[in-house]
């Protein structure tokens, strides 16, 4: 018998025994020669051993929690023992596809092939001792359509080899030991010599990919080029819950290099990646386009784009992918990875174009900005079904203004909540002489944010400055809002999230840090409010202290309840996360009072971010996040775990810390 009919009867036969006969003594290698063999749909298969189709039911692979439980575990031992069938088709269709490989390729391939049937039938004995046949549970043909296309030996060993089998040293290694814990000790032997099989399949693949490709290419880049969409790395590791075998890889011969780019390498499995971005000027090309312009970013405004982007690694899940300007190195990605922080696929943003060849689920920009916008236009058409982020044109300027504050308050009936809009100097002018007497007073840009574009004003403020700011505001943003200015004790937000459907969803309070002029510094966040507001602020807080036109309200009852219903009406048709800023102030032998509207964010913030930081490295913690500036970090690193890259940093460090 020669290789090419040995492997035609493992490929077309439909009966497994045929599939499992070792190759028999004196089997002769065919000699070399051109031409391509025809991939068939599927491998032969008994009729119960057919995968199923997409509208049949799939089986759930059991959790190692469930494996004291035997049909849990035969469930399991079934799903691993159809892995390992289509690992020895697929062997079979390498040795017919490729006759004109080198002879110790294919002798290779055939002694791979020959402990892939051992492993085969090691699993079916065990599955016959639990009662279990093989085909009893619906099967899988995931793994044959990514590599049966394969046109080369070098896209086989990339595929089967280094993808699929390098992904078997996390889970047997894994599911031995889980075994081991529910006394399977057969189960956990077989696990164990499967794990050393596949660290020498592991290292043939190794050693053909070194001989195939282009010698100036790295192992790393050689095999990623070699994959073929959908297919990428991230199959080659297991997913999230199954730690990554480092061990393993390396007595497989893959470098330092490999490893570590395949330990930070994220990309979907399936689910359709949302799309984050952190444009965090959202205001200022607001406040451009509410005058028919385009803002163009200062240095500054640049700088903090660059540096605080990585702050959007908190937001996304690990089947999306961050845009990012200026991507960490893989030095600091491993720190984060190695803090705990899930990491999505990041991409360049000046390859933002690469994604029109993929699905799209979905669009997460930090706002709704017309920038932002005009960036996703090109692929709003991608996201099919009822995608839950959907592209939309730029917000109304209006979301994004101060003004809106004004609105509410009169909407909801606040009385202790004054924020009033000038359009005009002489009105504006003529509301400072008249309030100033009394109390001191704040003007605001309706289009700034982190406590910028404000400018507190007494008596003893020269006329000259009022004016001249007044003017300027006037001129670049059509109105100016002026307040009280009250005597802060603390500041803080409340975040949501509204759903497509007008759903709205409290999410958590978070303190805000700020300097002496109202400028932000960082978030506190924590479990329970008293924990981040002081007792004095506590106790006020669930006092009925927010007059609204339903009456007195306490701090829950107005953000957890109140708001919950009023928040669709004011801002209609909008859907993502949004943070209401609030303060508590005291004047002088007054009581505790709380403005509880200063600002309404319709995009994502930073107290969101510290909130998704918590809940994903401390959830049971006080945690902190705060903005160092160069000044602070140039020499030494502050005290915290550095979210975006300090070797590339230029003028912000985000930092995150926490402790009981």
């Amino acid at each position: 018998m020669t290789i090419r009919e040995f492997a035609e009867r493992i490929l077309l036969s439909d009966r497994l025994a045929d599939k499992l006969a070792p190759p028999p003594p004196g089997l002769l290698l065919d000699p070399p020669k051109k031409g391509s063999y025809p991939t068939p749909d599927l491998p032969g298969r008994p009729l119960t051993l057919r995968p199923r189709k997409n509208h049949e039911a799939r089986t759930k692979i059991p959790s190692p929690e469930q494996l004291g439980d035997e049909e849990q575990r035969s469930i399991l031992l079934h799903f691993f023992c159809n892995h390992e069938l289509l690992a020895v088709e697929l062997m079979a269709l390498a040795l017919l596809k490729f006759p004109d490989a080198p002879d110790a390729f294919r002798r290779g391939l055939l002694h791979t092939l020959r402990d892939e049937q051992e492993h085969t039938r090691l699993y079916l004995a065990r599955m016959a001792a639990t009662g279990t046949e093989f085909g009893a549970h619906s099967l899988s043909r995931m793994i044959w359509d990514h590599i049966a296309p394969m046109t080369s030996p070098l896209e086989y060993v990339s595929r089967l080899s280094l993808t699929f089998e390098q992904s078997n040293l996390d889970y047997a290694r894994y599911y031995a030991a889980a075994f081991e814990r529910v006394d399977d000790r057969e189960t956990a032997s077989l696990l164990g010599t499967i794990y050393k099989d596949e660290i020498a399949h592991v290292g043939y693949g190794l050693k053909w990919l070194r001989r195939f490709k282009q010698q100036k290419e790295s192992d790393w880049d050689a095999w990623h080029r070699s994959l073929a969409h959908p297919l990428t790395p991230v199959r080659a590791k297991a997913p999230g819950g199954v730690p990554f075998n480092e061990e393993g890889r390396r007595r497989a011969g893959l470098d330092t290099e490999f490893i570590q780019q395949l330990q930070l390498y994220q990309r979907s499995r399936g689910r359709t990646p949302h799309l984050h971005l952190f444009n965090p000027n959202c205001e200022a090309h607001a406040a451009a386009a509410n005058q028919g312009k385009s803002y163009q970013a200062d240095k500054a405004a640049r700088t903090l784009e660059e540096d605080l982007e990585a702050l959007m690694l908190a937001m996304a899940h690990p089947d999306d992918v961050v845009l990012m300007r200026r991507p960490p190195g893989s030095a600091h990605l491993t720190r984060l990875h190695e803090a705990g922080l899930p990491l999505p696929e990041i991409l360049p943003l000046a390859q933002v174009g690469d994604l029109k060849t993929r699905k799209i689920g979905g669009f997460r920009p930090w706002a709704w900005s017309p920038e932002a916008s005009e960036l996703f236009r090109p692929l709003s058409d991608i996201p099919t079904g009822q995608s839950l982020f959907p592209w939309r044109e730029a917000l109304p300027a209006e979301q994004f203004s101060k003004i809106l504050t004004g609105r509410a308050a009169r909407q909801l009936g606040l009385t202790d909540n004054e924020s009033l809009v000038f359009e005009d100097f002489a009105s504006a002018r003529a509301h400072l002489h008249s309030r100033l007497p009394e109390e001191p007073l704040l003007l605001k840009s309706p289009l700034a944010c982190a406590g910028r574009g404000q400018f507190p004003v007494t008596t003893t403020t020269a006329l000259a400055q009022q004016e001249d700011w007044l003017h300027h505001i006037l001129n670049t943003q059509g109105a100016v809002v002026i307040e009280p200015f009250c005597p802060r004790l603390l500041d803080f937000s409340a975040l949501y999230d509204i759903s497509r459907s007008g759903q709205v969803r409290f999410l958590s309070f978070t303190r805000l840090l700020t300097d002496a002029r109202g400028h932000y510094l960082g978030t506190r966040v924590a479990p329970k409010i008293g924990q981040i507001f002081p007792k004095a602020c506590t106790v006020a807080f669930h006092q009925p202290l927010i007059a609204t036109g339903e009456g007195h309200l306490s701090g829950p009852d107005f953000y957890k309840k109140f708001l919950l219903r009023e928040l669709p009406r004011l801002l209609p048709g909008y859907q993502g996360p949004v943070a209401i800023d609030a303060f508590f102030y005291q004047k002088e032998a007054e009581r505790i009072r709380l403005r509880p509207i200063v600002e309404i964010n319709a995009r994502c913030s930073m107290g969101r971010i510290a909130h998704q930081l918590r809940r994903l490295l401390a959830p049971d913690e006080v945690g902190e996040l705060t903005i160092a500036r160069r000044r602070e970090f140039s020499k030494t690193l502050p005290d915290g775990l550095p979210l975006n890259d300090p070797e590339q940093a230029k003028g912000f460090l985000a930092l995150w810390k926490h402790h009981q």
